[in-house]
């Protein structure tokens, strides 16, 4: 099973990943940015498939994880979620 790693002060590892737990990251992720006034976040990887981190569409997750972050982003612009 591939591992994940989201990093948000610190690093955060889980193996049960999916896209719905990837948006309430990526939400955890913009929130975290309001609060210490910082202008952006990174993600670890782009495409790292060696590594077992992608962000990009593939035959496992189609669009999803994609479509996640797109969501968190909406989610967190229009509510501006505390």
């Amino acid at each position: 099973m591939w591992r994940f790693i989201l990093a948000i002060k610190g690093s955060k590892s889980f193996d049960d990943f999916n896209s719905k737990y990837f948006r309430e990251q990526s939400i955890n992720a913009f929130n975290m940015c309001k609060k210490y006034n910082k202008d952006f976040f990174m993600i670890k990887a782009w495409n790292e498939w060696a590594e077992g981190n992608v962000l990009e569409p593939s035959m496992y997750y189609g669009n999803s994880i994609l479509e996640s972050f797109h969501d968190a982003k909406k989610i967190f612009l229009n509510n501006q979620i505390n």
